[in-house]
């Protein structure tokens, strides 16, 4: 996979991504890719990628920020995406989740706007779509998590795309933007409904991790 270039003008940021580069061996797309889905999903509001990286976990804004600036990083081009969905759609219920969580994936329409990368390749038509999400802790409780991804192709997203905003470059003032023009009722749902998915996702993950 050839990329097309992309740089970023904050020298200590740079810094901050080749060392990441370097330290884990990242030398491709593939290799950027699943190092950063690997980072568990949580710690919601947590949009700084170094953050994300310092804590090994993020949701969909920090962990797509950080996969787009180490793919720059590479020399390719990519850009966050922000793309309205329901967010609760794409996620499978599982008999170990509290009651309330089953009960709003299945009944009601959680309002978001979720963060993937796209990706600029020269021997592509079209870009690529990312979606790093999901970490493969979440893979035997039926997510989708893009495992054999290779590079070849757009990876599943974790959610039916309803609409796609323009790309900013600023994608945390953006989201913000956004979702201050949903009501208070959908913004209370999007809230509770996080909170109980990463409460739910971090105590799945440290049980499977306890119980090696």
């Amino acid at each position: 996979m050839s990329c097309l270039g992309g740089v970023s003008p904050d020298l200590n940021y740079q810094a901050f991504l080749a060392d990441i580069l370097s330290k884990h061996d990242l030398k491709s797309v593939v290799d950027v890719y699943h190092f950063v889905r690997q980072m568990p999903y949580g710690g919601a509001g947590v949009r700084d990628p170094r953050a994300v990286y310092a804590k090994r976990s993020g949701t969909c804004s920090g962990k797509h920020i950080l996969l787009r600036d180490l793919l720059n990083s590479l020399g390719c081009k990519a850009d966050v995406l922000q793309v309205f969905l329901y967010f609760n759609r794409g996620i499978p219920v599982h008999a170990t989740m509290p009651t309330e969580l089953q009960n709003i994936i299945l009944n009601q329409d959680v309002s978001d706007f979720h963060n993937i990368v796209q990706l600029n390749v020269d021997d592509c038509a079209q870009p690529l779509l990312l979606d790093a999400t999901w970490s493969d802790a979440m893979k035997p409780y039926g997510f989708t998590v893009n495992d054999n991804w290779s590079g070849m192709g757009d990876t599943q997203l974790a959610g039916n795309i309803i609409r796609t905003e323009e790309i900013s470059a600023d994608v945390v003032d953006q989201k913000e933007k956004l979702l201050s023009g949903l009501s208070e009722d959908e913004l209370a749902l999007r809230g509770r409904f996080l909170n109980l998915l990463i409460s739910w996702i971090s105590a799945s993950i440290s049980a499977s991790t306890s119980g090696r």
